[in-house]
């Protein structure tokens, strides 16, 4: 390279200081070798510009911890430099942690999300409640960024970003059968709540057809009532010119007495004289 050519040409220096030829060659060969490091200085600080660029105040990503571990951090302001030799740095607060941190554009990068293949039912986690991160089982994720978790011991579920929530460490995957049957037991659970809504709205269909079938007999009755009214009639009454007893008896020898509105007079009860005792028994 060029450095290499820059070595060769300083040896013929050395060898011949006062040649006018190598001491031009020499000098042609230092000011490439400076353009280039002017030119690999500005492309550098117009990559590290554009990268610096992605991060603002208010905007989430990932700063490295001096436990050489990336956690999910939010932008709060700019660190000015000191002074020449100071680097621009950013004041970050780490999610879920409350502590905060100077990071150097090195110590940061874009948020990256879990791993697909280890975000999965099951999957242990810590997610953030109240600004604090607790134990939890990952429950589901959805397809549009967020993930259900439910918390250990509260049995609380909640839906969070993906930048709410850390998968922890773990010798090994879930096991894929306890996966199955817990994904089975979900569409189980949401075919029970299908066969529950259909049931009620069966329940409520059957209620209002019963209140109609009440409101057209109501209405059969008062139609009926109302054509007996017109009619000099009552309701459940059978009316006739001369109305009687049912318990009358024909006014002859063989009819039957004793029946009030019968026509005839009580029967008479016979009377007994008592049995006395002969003396001596």
């Amino acid at each position: 390279g060029i450095n290499a050519e820059y070595m060769g040409v300083d040896e013929l220096r050395q060898a011949d200081p006062e040649n006018p030829h190598v001491m031009k060659l020499q000098k042609d060969i230092t000011d490439a070798i400076t353009l280039t490091n002017n030119l690999i200085d500005e492309r550098w600080k117009i990559i590290k510009q554009k990268e610096e660029e992605k991060y603002v105040i208010g905007s989430l990503c990932e700063a490295k911890h001096e436990d050489g571990s990336w956690y999910t951090v939010r932008i709060e302001d700019y660190i000015p430099p000191v002074d020449s030799s100071d680097v621009k740095k950013w004041l970050v607060s780490y999610l879920g942690y409350n502590k905060t941190a100077g990071c150097t554009i090195d110590q940061m990068r874009p948020y990256r999300a879990p791993p697909a293949d280890r975000l999965v039912i099951g999957a242990p986690c810590k997610a953030i409640f109240n600004g604090q991160f607790f134990d939890a089982v990952v429950d589901q994720p959805t397809k549009k960024g967020t993930v259900w978790v439910t918390f250990k011991g509260y049995s609380t579920s909640e839906e969070l970003p993906l930048t709410h929530m850390r998968l922890t460490n773990q010798k090994k995957a879930p096991n894929l059968m306890k996966v199955q049957r817990e994904e089975a037991r979900q569409q189980q659970l949401e075919q029970i709540r299908e066969r529950k809504k259909v049931k009620l709205e069966k329940h409520k269909q059957r209620i209002a057809e019963l209140d109609l079938e009440k409101e057209h007999t109501k209405k059969s009755w008062q139609h009926f009532s109302t054509s007996l009214a017109k009619k000099g009639k009552k309701a459940g009454m059978f009316n006739s010119k001369h109305p009687s007893s049912m318990f009358k008896t024909p006014d002859t020898l063989e009819g039957r007495v004793g029946f009030m509105n019968s026509g005839k007079g009580m029967t008479q009860q016979t009377t007994f004289s008592p049995i006395s005792r002969p003396p001596g028994l």
